[in-house]
Parts: C-alpha cells; structure tokens; sequence
C-alpha cells in the first residue's frame, strides 16, 4: 500500500523536461536521430518533406499551458479568445485626463479591402465615425443609393479609380512588349527556386534581426499569389506563368517577395523585370495603395540599397525611399496604438507585432539617415509614443528602442535654434549610455563570440560610434577651447567603427566559407553572413574613414590644433588597443600611432587566408571605393605623419603650406591593388590627381562618377 502511494506521489513531483529539445518535431515522434540542419534536416529531406520544425525556444510555461488547454475544442478556444480580445480592446481605450487635449486622441481608421488609411480630428471622415448609431445608420443607406450612382457613372464613362495599378498589367501601346507583369513572370525564377529563396530569408540571422514581415503570411501569399505552369521533365520544377490576385490588385504582395528574393541572392544580378517592377510599385500615389505590405516592400528596397552597396556612401541615394516610407507608414496609423486601433477592424492580430517593429526600424532608420546627411530628423515627436513603444516591444526590441530615442534626443540638440548643445556633456551621457546598455566593444571584436545572431547589436554600436564621432569633429571644429578627451574620441570612435567592420567581415566570411564546398565558385555559393558583414562596412565603413582624414585635414591646416595636440601628446607611447575609444587620460593620442593603426586594419585584410574575399570585392563597386580611397589616403598623408608630435614649434610657412606639399610631392602611380582592378575605378591617374586629390573639398565630385 506503501509502495503504490510513493509511486503516485513520485508521479506528481516528476518535473515536466525544461531542456529544449534541439531534434526537429518529425525526428522527435519518429525516434530518428536528427543531424539538426536547417533548413530541412537529413530525414525530412531524404523523405522529401515539405515542413522541418524545431520547437528550441519552448519555455516550461508554455509547455504548461498546452496541458492545461489540450481538451479545450477549437470552438472554446476561439469564443475565449474573442473574449479576451474585447476586453483589451476596452482596456486600451485612450483615457482623457483633465487638462489633456480630447481631439490629440480622435482618430478614425477607415478599412477597405485590406487598406486601411488614418484620419484625425478635422477630416470629416472622423467627424462623422463620431456620431451616434443612429446616424451611422442612416449614413450606410445613403450610402448605398449613392455608390449605386456613383457606379453608374463610372461604368458610362469607362472610369475606374484602380487605372495607375491596371497600368503595370498593360503592355505599351504600339510597342510590341509585354507588359511589366508579362515581363517579370518571364524573368522570375521557377517556383521552388523561388519558395527556397523566402525558405532561406526566414532562416537567416538577416530576417531574426529585422522580423518586419509574418513568415507565416508571406508563405501563404506564395501559394496564393503565383499560377504554376506544368512541371519540366528536365528540372522537375515549375515555371511561373502568371500571378494570382483579386479584384483590387494588390501587387506590394509580390512586390515583399520579389524584395526578398534580391536580398537573399545578392551579390547576383538583379533582373531588369523586378528592378522594373519594383520601380513602378513605388511610384503609385493613389489611396488604393495604402496596404501594410506597401511599408513592408518599401523598407525591403531600402534594406536592398544597403545591402548591395548603393546608398551613395552617406545614405543620400535613401533619402526618397525612406520617406515614401515613412509618409505610408504615419497615413496607416503605424505610429498609433495598433492593438487598439487595427483590432476593431479585424485586423490579424499574429501581424501586429510585425508592424510594431517595423515601425521601430523605421524610427531608427530616419535617425540614421538624419545623422548621415546632417539634417533633422523626419519623424516629428507628435509621432513617436514613447509609452506606448515601450510597453509593446518585445525584449529583443529593447536596446533598439532605447538607442533609437536616445540619438533621436541627441540630433534634437544639435538642431535646436535656441540654445547651443553642449557637446562634451553629450558625448560623456552617450558613453555611459553605451557602457550601460550594450557589451563591451572588445566583446564583438573576439571572433569566438560572433555566430551571426548580434547583427542588430552591430549596427547599433555603429551607429553610437558615428555619433560619438561626428560630434567629437563638430566640437573640434567650432570651439577653441580644444579638449583631450574629444579629440581621443574623435580619432578612437571611427578607429573602432573599422576595427569592427573588418573584424566582422573576416568572421562572418569564415562562417559562411566553412559550411559551404570549396569546389563551387565564390559567386555560386550562398553568403547569408558575409552580405550582413558587407551591409555593415557599406553603411559604416567610408564614413569612418573619412572622419579619421578630418582630423587629419585639420591637424595640417589648424596651427592652434597642432600646437594644442603637441603640447598635449603622451609622454608615453600609448599603444592603440582595439575597443578602448577613450585613449590616455588628459592628453592627446598620436596621430602617427592611430594612422599606423589605421594602415594594420587594411593590411590585414589582404593576407594569403582571406584571398577567397577578393573575387567578391572585384564584383562590389562601394568596397573597391572604400579600398581605393584608404590607398590614396596612406599615400596623402604618409609624408605628413613622418613630421607629427616632432616638437611643440614648427615655422609658420611649413605648417601653412604642408598639405600642399604633400600634394604635390603625388607623382608616383599607386600601388597595385589584387589584379589592377583598382586602375579600372580611378582611371587615367593623372587626370584623377589634378581633379580629386588638389581639391579635397570636391572629392564628391569623383565618387558621384
């Protein structure tokens, strides 16, 4: 009797299993042992399967949960669900406080097939969702009698308010040509290829970074989107022979999987159809475009600029896209609160979590580019709830929504009309910011800590040290009263931007290299890490370099800069170490130690082990500008950092003259760079000097070539 109540006791205290379980859930029922390959493990793709699922980050309490509710049928479940769904609406209502402004709050989101477009207090559309049921009665059955005119008319006319997005199905008249969806039906890829391209996306660290689109979703629009011709005896796959959509034509559907199918295939050729059809997917203006895949696709294009390289070294090829973005984005109510604002309207509640992190990329993406191209940030605070991001973002979300609104506050400062920022305050708030809320930098620049899931990380960090930079410069720039600590910074911060870079690259190049056949072409293979690395140096990479010749610049044509940082040199050989971006306490770093340290970053990426990475650079038109311009750089300024920190006086004709010197003295052909590939960028050399390197304050002028 004993015996059986131990047992029954023993029973009731066995734990449920907290490890997650790493095999994929076929292998787990089956009892096969999985290889654990993503995106299909052996076993499924042996028997061919079309899923591969792997439960890892099931915690103990979601297990619990499943018990609880196993017996629960599926109608129980939705008639909870739907309470509880009423109840958070209800909770979420906006409360006015007294003294608060009722009309802030107005709004009224009308949804029509899937658009949905916000209006606010003085649009007669919220004017009259505000009134009485009674009216709103009324206001439907007049409505009816007049969209039954309204059609009428349309008809007698040949009107139809969806004529800019029939035009992409029309071929030109008189021209002989398909139409643009003909031609990109010709030019996609076959439909498993296609299927494999978005299989790939949401595996990669790429897609976990950013999470704007449901996986779930854009799978079922594959299926529904796309008409499959006959299956090839030769390939065994199926070619596209049309597209799918319903009445009110909503392309930005295919448009977020064409998008994705660019980012996953880089660095390969982008077929003039897509780059067609993304192009005149952009350009509608009309109110019937207002769908939330619209924002999705456009934010993809931009992801594509910066990934490929094409964002004009300072995000100024951005500039347009971003505010189609953001303009698109604010008009859907993006900005507002979405679990109250899109449930009344049906609205998949799965989405919404998406679209809240889409917004914050987007928050985050305006500072970037307001940083870069020096102006205020687009996105007025009107916009941005901080409350309200803060209780609806997920943990992972964060570090990027605490670092986004604290540059946002920043480039608030630096713009303000009244009162001047106080630089040196700034920098030291950020640089405790950073300590606080990210890992240290020297923590990134292990390659035995990267595997690729701390993409969002990097960025960030990147960011803050372009901050950090920037600021650093404008102080150096404006003030007279120069100081130590930001001229350490402004010399560290861009040092350590390319630390990273480079390190990143190496990493991610060997992550990629090490799984993937050494017989297949470089081109051929498939480069999910490396393209997050060269993302990295595109969008970071050139501008720390051109901070570091800043200060290079000023140091040769300032003679109270010179003399500050001669006086104010350690007397000490103080060894740059990687992730340290404060330098000595109370004096200046040298430059000629940061302009060799400068040298060793690009040195090493050259060596016997990382020659594989050439062939992929030769094919990058931004990294061989960033290659190029760090050769004409060390040739530049090599003459002038052999006389830095010599003495605290120097004669005024030599100080004022020096950058001419070393100009002149450039009559030498620059070294080869892998193959001469480095002649075919810059040209005849001698019409490049008498242009680029005597005018430095036109070197734009070259790179817009």
């Amino acid at each position: 009797m004993k015996n059986t109540e131990l047992s029954q006791k023993k029973k009731l205290d066995r734990q449920s299993r907290r490890k997650p379980a790493k095999s994929c859930h076929f292998c787990r029922v089956r009892k096969l042992k999985c290889d654990r390959v993503r995106p299909f493990c052996g076993s499924c793709s042996s028997r061919n399967r079309k899923q591969c699922e792997y439960k890892e980050n099931t915690s103990a309490m979601e297990d619990q949960l499943r018990k609880k509710y196993r017996r629960c049928s599926k109608l129980e479940m939705a008639r909870r669900i739907e309470e509880l769904e009423s109840q958070l609406t209800k909770q979420s209502q906006p409360n006015i406080h007294e003294g608060q402004n009722p009309l802030s709050n107005m709004r009224y989101l009308s949804s029509k097939h899937n658009r949905h477009i916000l209006y606010g207090p003085t649009s007669y559309r919220a004017i009259l969702a505000t009134q009485t049921d009674t009216f709103a009665k009324y206001r439907e059955e007049i409505w009816q009698v007049l969209k039954l005119s309204r059609n009428n008319w349309k008809r007698e006319h040949h009107y139809s308010t969806l004529s800019e997005i029939s035009s992409i199905e029309t071929a030109p008249p008189h021209s002989g040509s398909p139409s643009v969806i003909e031609y990109l039906c010709e030019s996609l890829p076959n439909y498993e290829v296609l299927c494999e391209y978005l299989t790939d996306f949401f595996a990669s660290d790429f897609y976990d970074s950013y999470q704007i689109v449901h996986k779930e979703k854009v799978l079922r629009d594959l299926q529904d989107c796309f008409v499959k011709g006959p299956r090839s005896h030769k390939t065994g796959q199926h070619t596209i022979i049309s597209l799918n959509l319903d009445s009110k034509k909503n392309y930005y559907k295919v448009g977020v999987m064409t998008a994705i199918m660019c980012l996953v295939s880089h660095p390969k050729e982008v077929p003039e159809a897509i780059e067609v059809f993304h192009k005149v997917l952009t350009s509608f203006v009309s109110a019937k475009v207002f769908y939330t895949e619209r924002v999705q696709f456009l934010f993809l294009r931009y992801l594509y600029i910066n990934v490929a390289g094409l964002d004009g070294g300072d995000q100024s090829h951005c500039i347009f896209i971003h505010g189609l973005t953001i303009d698109t984005a604010i008009h859907m109510g993006l900005n507002e609160d979405l679990r109250r604002l899109y449930l009344s309207k049906n609205h998949p509640i799965e989405e919404i979590p998406y679209l809240e992190r889409l917004w914050l990329w987007i928050l985050f993406t305006d500072v970037k580019i307001s940083l870069s191209t020096g102006i205020p940030v687009r996105i007025n605070d009107d916009f941005v709830n901080k409350v309200r991001l803060e209780n609806y973002s997920s943990s992972g979300d964060i570090l990027l929504y605490k670092t986004t609104l604290r540059l946002r506050n920043i480039m608030k400062q630096i713009h303000a009309r009244e009162k001047p920022p106080d630089i040196p305050l700034i920098i030291e708030d950020l640089k405790k910011f950073t300590i606080k809320m990210f890992k240290p930098l020297d923590f990134y620049l292990n390659a035995s800590n990267l595997n690729g899931n701390e993409f969002t990380e990097l960025q960030l960090w990147h960011a803050t040290l372009h901050m950090i930079g920037s600021l650093s410069n404008l102080y150096t720039l404006t003030h007279q009263d120069f100081d130590a600590r930001i001229f350490n910074f402004s010399v560290l911060a861009p040092l350590n931007s390319l630390h990273l870079c480079f390190n990143v690259l190496e990493t991610y190049f060997e992550l990629d290299n090490s799984k993937l056949s050494s017989k297949s072409l470089c081109l051929s293979k498939k480069w999910p890490h490396l393209n997050n690395a060269l993302f990295l140096i595109y969008v970071n990479a050139f501008r720390a370099l051109i901070q570091i010749y800043t200060i290079f610049l000023q140091y040769m044509e300032n003679k109270d800069i010179q003399l500050f940082i001669q006086r104010n040199s350690s007397a000490l050989t103080y060894s740059i170490c990687p992730g340290d971006f404060e330098g000595p306490h109370n004096k200046c770093i040298s430059l000629k130690i940061a302009f060799k340290e400068m040298e060793n970053i690009f040195d090493h990426i050259h060596q016997e082990k990382l020659k594989p990475l050439t062939q992929i650079w030769q094919n990058s038109y931004y990294f061989s500008i960033i290659i190029s311009m760090e050769k004409i750089g060390r040739r530049a300024f090599n003459k002038g950092m052999k006389n830095i920190d010599e003495g605290p006086e120097t004669e005024n004709d030599a100080t004022e003259n020096s950058l001419t010197t070393i100009l002149n003295d450039l009559e030498g052909p620059l070294e080869d760079f892998s193959e001469n590939f480095i002649d075919d960028i810059l040209g005849s050399l001698s019409a490049f000097f008498d242009t680029a390197i005597s005018g430095w304050s036109n070197f734009e002028d070259f790179f817009s070539r």
